[in-house]
């Protein structure tokens, strides 16, 4: 797109990710100060090897809380089928059986969605008649913000998702934004379809629909919004007949997250959440180091978004702004019933985030003060090799 800092960004990203598929370890312990694997990766790969051999999706084996869980890895069986299909076709068609295949393959498949993600949110921007130099610092932020590049360099359902949310919201936009067409609407149903074929977080999309839908008749947006919310359900009945038969609830996430009950997030959890927007990889943290080190691109995105006036491309828009609100209501919810305060959870709405926090960035100058603030985080790494 003509622009230097974000063509750099682009390649020092792709240069990220292809060291951490390479380098980050398959299962075992996370080790403080050292690059560690997840669990759900492994439960991820799980439910992709047990479609290879046995062609059937996996049962209800376990939740989280069931002990030795985290070492079987078999508590990510709950979600949506989508992902792990096209992982295990992919398997199959290169005659891939092992479970760290799988589990390579699908970080490749990471790295493969995230061109995707990049094409989405130029037509993203595009839609919203967003300036190029905006769009440019967006691209810039998904290169190297460090959630998209942990999450596109690990097997898992999150790259996937991302892309039909996104496409789900330029649906919504171009909706909003031109003459009403079904051409939109259909879009916006098949696409609302896939994602909840991948990820039941999709949920929190669909309801902006007659948010979208601009008409002078509100019996006819509220018909239009029945008739596509009654085509999405019977479409992804199949889903919900799994989660209630299998799992005995249609949204199973007790498998995932442990047993629900209502709690109130404390500090460490709202700093959880910060600092795993900033940076995800908990094992190199370093207390009140990482703290110092993250304060940078903090205070520089909320200086961004509060004092630059980033916030206003958000406000001005009323789907933004229900995206949003949506995004962090099911965000709130989820910590008090389930304490699970990671921010990707957040990023369901990507494509907002990355608007929300680029918006006033539209000097090449300070694109390239951007690159530098989502770079430093990745000292962290460094600090234990030099005995911090």
């Amino acid at each position: 797109m003509g622009s230097p800092p974000a063509l750099f960004a682009l390649i020092v990203g792709i240069v990220l990710r292809i060291l951490f598929i390479v380098l980050t370890p398959i299962g075992g312990e996370s080790v403080p100060g050292k690059l560690s694997s997840y669990n759900d990766e492994l439960a991820h790969a799980n439910y992709a090897l047990h479609l290879v051999h046995s062609g059937t999706l996996p049962l209800n084996v376990e939740s989280i809380e069931t002990p030795g869980a985290l070492q079987s890895a078999q508590y990510e069986n709950y979600q949506p089928p989508l992902y792990y299909v096209s992982i295990a076709l992919l398997a199959r068609a290169m005659s891939l059986e092992s479970r760290e295949d799988i589990v390579y393959l699908g970080r490749v498949f990471g790295l493969g969605a995230f061109a995707l993600l990049l094409l989405v949110y130029l037509f993203f921007c595009r839609a919203l008649a967003v300036e190029h130099v905006t769009a440019a610092a967006g691209v810039i932020f998904l290169s190297l913000g460090a959630v998209f590049v942990r999450f596109t360099a690990t097997a898992g359902n999150d790259p996937l998702f991302w892309i039909l949310a996104g496409l789900m919201l330029i649906a919504l936009v171009r909706l909003r934004s031109s003459p009403f067409g079904f051409r939109w609407l259909a879009a916006f149903v098949l696409w609302s379809v896939l994602a909840l074929f991948t990820k039941l977080s999709a949920l929190l999309l669909v309801p902006l629909l007659p948010i979208a839908l601009k008409s002078e008749s509100r019996k006819r947006v509220a018909i239009l919004s029945a008739a596509a919310f009654a085509a999405i359900i019977l479409l992804t009945w199949p889903v919900w007949q799994r989660n209630l038969s299998e799992f005995g609830s249609l949204l199973p996430l007790s498998a995932g997250f442990g047993t629900p009950h209502w709690r109130i997030p404390d500090f460490m959890a709202f700093s959880f959440a910060v600092r795993s927007f900033l940076f995800p990889w908990t094992e190199f943290w370093q207390g009140a180091i990482g703290l110092t080190v993250l304060a940078v691109p903090g205070l520089f995105f909320a200086f961004e978004f509060f004092y630059r006036g980033a916030a206003k491309i958000i406000i001005s828009r009323p789907l933004l702004i229900g995206a949003t609100l949506l995004a962090l209501g099911g965000f709130i919810w989820l910590n008090l019933r389930y304490d699970q305060a990671e921010a990707r959870y957040v990023f369901v709405v990507w494509p907002v985030v990355c608007l929300a926090l680029t918006a006033a960035i539209n000097a090449v100058r300070r694109q390239w003060l951007l690159v530098a603030v989502l770079v430093f985080p990745y000292v962290l790494f460094l600090l234990p090799a030099i005995g911090v």
